[in-house]
């Protein structure tokens, strides 16, 4: 039985011009929506943005029968959207990957 699990992670970014990193930022949001829309074991995506310290706060509630599965949706899910949003994301599989750590629906 899949149970749902509401997980964040924070993400850094390379310093880049204020809008650009605002657009950035939209593409990454607009992905995760459509990922939603596609897929009903994602539920409620969201981010949150930094503009000067250039950071993104991406959260979702994945549906999966143990929290480890959830982690790999979800950070599958993360991936796909930086992709999308055209971020180099080939250093991913070089360095430890992004802290996820669950959190309350509340606070998702």
């Amino acid at each position: 039985m899949d149970t749902l699990t509401y997980l964040t992670a924070d993400l850094v970014f390379q310093t880049a011009e204020d809008d650009d990193f605002d657009a950035f930022a939209d593409r990454i949001l607009d992905t995760l929506l459509d990922l939603e829309e596609q897929d009903d074991g994602i539920v409620d995506p969201d981010s949150a943005g930094n503009l000067t310290k250039r950071s993104l706060t991406i959260s979702m509630g994945v549906k999966a029968s143990t929290v480890q599965d959830a982690e790999r949706i979800f950070i599958a899910n993360v991936r796909t959207a930086l992709l999308a949003a055209e971020c180099e994301t080939s250093l991913l599989g070089r360095y430890p990957k992004p802290t996820v750590r669950q959190v309350d629906a509340a606070c998702a």
